[in-house]
């Protein structure tokens, strides 16, 4: 199925590359993109959909907040809009549909001006060649308008706009949070800023940013970490395509400081497994001995591509004595380490292994409609094969740290007990992260925990002459 630019949109892009869209075309584009992401079919990721498309930044910006947004509360939307409509609006029509749900945000979260948003959004139909819908769309949004005022969330997911599945789920394993991470995932997440030790300090990369007016401060969750106190385009960034900064939440920044201790001066053999897009690959380069080698290893070759864009930014060569990038199925050993005299050792692993991202979603809010618990429960199984796996090209005395950007147990601690019970040379490490809910079978940064976003992780280390 191929999108269609809306062909007024495109007529007026061409003619003049500079031209401010009318409020109308700007709602049409921001509608047709945003049914990019929540139609079924043919969903694309927030991220693609959002990258700049129009001249002006002021309208970029304002298009990609309002898609954002849109997702964070659609599950809400989509209940609401249920109630509203005498009868589904059809398949083939979804652009109908995405015009209704951005006018909704525009009126509940945005607070344009009601006759703007009303006024604006109808006028998107005509934009779309979509008139039959002006009566419907002027209808149900003069409706949700005027009922605004006594609206009251009548049940847990129009409340927190969650589906109910993730809702239960995070009732279930953590009774006394439940409430604080769905609030958190509703929050847009800050930008962070990883600073390549490599080639300068905590310190100077601050002066560095403040003289050239971005405001910054250090965080307190990771060494490396600098956190903006509002987003800017990396352009704007000195150093960052020279290789000073990368851009990554604090709680994923922990992956390669818990694994490489600081001033570790040991040679060592490292794998990063699954390791696409490649951020902490290059912290953990940037923190390995430089005797020490590197594994990037995963499984699709198109995100590969941006491992090696990653690499080449930070000054790392792939495919060097230092770091191979390698793309094959982490569990499948024959397509990449077969068994035999010739088969590699690992001193250190970092499995951060596919998961239900549900730690993420104030970074990632289509997550809420992407994901349900039928994949969830597929993902542990290959989560179990993976970890299963690489334990076997662990060297013993080695360590291999878990991680997953999810806050399920059925991701994280059950998969460290069942792995624990079926592994008798394995013992986990203790680990002390700053506000995280450390256990004996690891460490749980919830969502919103000095502003990071969800992680688990738990250190193995294999033991000797076992």
């Amino acid at each position: 199925m191929q999108w269609i630019f809306p062909w007024k949109v495109l007529k007026q892009l061409m003619n003049n590359s500079q031209a401010m869209l009318n409020p109308a075309e700007l709602r049409a584009e921001t509608a047709s993109r945003l049914w990019r992401v929540i139609q079924y079919e043919y969903s694309e990721s927030i991220d693609n959909v959002v990258k700049p498309v129009l001249e002006n930044a002021e309208q970029q910006a304002w298009m990609s907040a309002a898609i954002y947004g849109c997702c964070r509360y659609y599950p809400r939307y989509q209940n609401q809009l249920v109630q509203l409509l005498k009868k589904p609006i059809k398949g083939n029509e979804g652009e109908v549909k995405a015009l209704l749900i951005l006018g909704m945000h525009q009126l509940s979260e945005m607070k344009v001006k009601a006759h703007a948003a009303i006024n604006e959004t109808v006028n998107a139909c005509k934009v779309l060649d979509k008139v039959w819908a002006v009566k419907l769309v002027n209808g149900i949004l003069r409706n949700y308008q005027r009922g605004l005022e006594s609206m009251v969330h009548k049940t847990e997911l129009t409340q927190y706009a969650h589906p109910k599945w993730i809702i239960k789920h995070n009732k279930l394993d953590w009774p006394q949070n439940w409430r604080d991470i769905l609030v958190a995932n509703n929050l847009q997440a800050p930008m962070c800023l990883r600073v390549n030790q490599q080639k300068t300090t905590v310190a100077e990369a601050l002066q560095k940013l403040r003289d050239n007016d971005i405001e910054c401060e250090a965080h307190p969750s990771s060494n490396s970490a600098i956190v903006l106190q509002k987003p800017v385009a990396v352009e704007q960034i000195p150093g960052f395509f020279d290789g000073y900064f990368s851009v990554q939440d604090p709680a994923a920044q922990l992956a390669a400081q818990l694994l490489l201790e600081d001033k570790n001066e040991q040679t060592l053999d490292v794998l990063d497994a699954c390791c696409a897009p490649g951020g902490k690959t290059g912290h953990l380069l940037e923190r390995m001995y430089k005797n020490s080698s590197l594994v990037a290893l995963d499984v699709s070759a198109k995100r590969l591509e941006l491992v090696h864009e990653n690499l080449q930014r930070l000054d790392f060569k792939s495919n060097s004595k230092k770091v191979q990038i390698v793309c094959a199925d982490a569990a499948d050993l024959n397509a990449w380490n077969p068994v035999g005299e010739n088969q590699k050792q690992f001193d250190r692993i970092l499995l951060d292994v596919p998961c239900s991202a549900s730690g993420v979603i104030r970074r990632h809010p289509d997550i809420k409609f992407r994901r349900d618990l039928e994949q969830v429960q597929e993902l542990t199984k290959t989560q179990k094969n993976i970890l299963q796996t690489l334990w076997g090209v662990l060297k013993p005395g080695g360590r291999l740290l878990y991680a997953t950007c999810s806050v399920f147990k059925l991701e994280n601690s059950m998969q460290i007990q069942y792995f624990l019970d079926t592994a008798n040379d394995a013992k986990v490490l203790p680990l002390d992260i700053k506000d995280a809910i450390n256990s004996d079978l690891g460490s749980q940064i919830l969502p919103g925990t000095n502003d990071c976003d969800g992680f688990f992780y738990c250190l193995l280390e294999k033991k000797n002459n076992v």
